[in-house]
């Protein structure tokens, strides 16, 4: 399981994606797996994300979104959300979220976002 972050100018889907965390974790094919991920902002305003196994109740992974800089940014970039600079902050507003398998096959089912 990875935990990524895209930023806006680059060649993968128009943007850049930087691991924030990753992990093995074992599944079965052909079962249902249940997981949760907690989102929250700290002190330093950075943003850490945690995944959780809901079957088992453990913590798999936890990554720390800090900004950065983005090698691939160029003033000329266009993409929708685009920063003015290479370098990008956290996200700490309301946005959107997406899910990606590469080289997998699987289904999604009660997928929801809230917020407290």
């Amino acid at each position: 399981m990875v935990i990524k972050r895209k930023v806006p100018c680059g060649t993968d889907n128009s943007g850049t994606y930087f691991v924030l965390a990753q992990a093995a974790h074992a599944w079965t094919v052909g079962a249902w797996q249940h997981f949760s991920m907690t989102i929250q902002t700290n002190g330093d305003g950075s943003v850490t994300l945690k995944v959780y196994d809901d079957d088992t109740g453990a913590l798999i992974t936890q990554g720390t979104d800090s900004g950065g800089t983005n090698a691939n940014w160029s003033a000329g970039c266009t993409t929708p959300g685009h920063y003015l600079t290479a370098q990008y902050p956290p996200l700490t507003n309301a946005g959107a979220v997406g899910v990606r398998g590469d080289y997998d096959n699987f289904n999604f089912d009660d997928f929801t976002v809230t917020s407290f």
